[in-house]
């Protein structure tokens, strides 16, 4: 969502597609039932000829797609599908045109999870040797 003074990100657990579906997504609910929709206090518009930026990757042209998960998302099973679609999808592309994974946050999450995993193992095995 852009207006005059910036640029508001949006994110919602429903999927919409239509001006109409993002027009009904409720924003706030109030303890007597009321409730504040999007289309109440924004004009939606459904268009995509947003053209004023131009993205460069490795000197060439490209498209930006951001990949968000959700919640309840399980990360690594994310990641192993983005992957699985990236090389099915660019044996049917055009020559010239290919798709590159440019940021997995699956490497980062893995690396946090294994320290804690190793801390906690530490951490119990302490408590074991204490008892003794």
């Amino acid at each position: 969502m852009r207006d005059a003074a910036g640029t508001l990100q949006l994110t919602v657990r429903n999927r919409a597609e239509h001006q109409q579906q993002f027009e009904d997504i409720v924003i706030r609910r109030n303890s007597d039932g009321g409730r504040l929709y999007l289309g109440e206090i924004a004009t939606v518009i459904d268009d995509v000829r947003d053209t004023r930026n131009m993205s460069m990757f490795d000197g060439e042209r490209a498209v930006l797609i951001d990949v968000m998960n959700s919640d309840h998302m399980n990360i690594v099973s994310m990641s192993e599908h983005v992957e699985r679609y990236l090389e099915r999808k660019q044996n049917q592309l055009p020559a010239g045109i290919t798709l590159t994974l440019w940021s997995n946050w699956n490497d980062a999450y893995q690396s946090r999870l294994s320290i804690i995993l190793e801390n906690a193992g530490s951490g119990l095995l302490l408590v074991f040797i204490m008892l003794i």
